[in-house]
């Protein structure tokens, strides 16, 4: 058992991170889509300007798209938890 001072700091952290975890996944995969295409368009790997670039479109993608799909999630979990009316 966790004494009380950890578990205080402890709490939440399960949800917290099912909560960061569509975030970096979709900024992940939105990088590195970004950096092959760069790949393959100029047959070189990319400068430190175009990663910039990549990374600042992943966190757009990442910013726009995660809060939908939380809330998303969120009105499906409330209305399964909701119960027979």
């Amino acid at each position: 058992m966790l004494t009380a001072p950890v578990q205080v700091h402890t709490r939440g952290c399960g949800v917290r991170g099912q909560g960061v975890a569509p975030y970096v996944a979709i900024n992940f995969t939105v990088y590195e889509t970004m950096r092959t295409w760069f790949v393959q368009w100029r047959e070189r790997q990319p400068t430190a300007n175009e990663k910039m670039i990549c990374g600042a479109l992943a966190g757009t993608a990442a910013q726009t798209c995660a809060p939908a799909g939380q809330m998303i999630i969120m009105c499906y979990v409330q209305r399964l938890t909701r119960g027979p009316h």
